[in-house]
């Protein structure tokens, strides 16, 4: 589920989103999420960085049997909570 949330919020962004520049989103997200103005926006953006896309990655990192990627994203985790 969490997966389906994610792509649907970057298809948002990329697709429907005019001013911050998509641009900067696709290089920069910080600078894109400091440049928002929006509550909902922002939400949507930390949504992204502290749960979507690391689900992400965990999934795909345990589908490629990658051990050494799934312990960083488990440190990674304990230093988020």
């Amino acid at each position: 589920m969490l997966r389906v949330i994610s792509v649907a919020i970057y298809a948002y962004i990329i697709q429907d989103v005019d001013y911050p520049p998509v641009e900067v989103f696709l290089e920069n997200p910080e600078a894109f999420e400091g440049r928002v103005n929006n509550a909902g926006a922002i939400v949507l953006l930390k949504f992204l960085r502290q749960a979507g896309i690391p689900a992400m990655q965990y999934q795909r990192a345990a589908r490629q049997g990658r051990g050494e990627k799934l312990i960083t994203l488990f440190a990674h985790t304990l230093h988020m909570v």
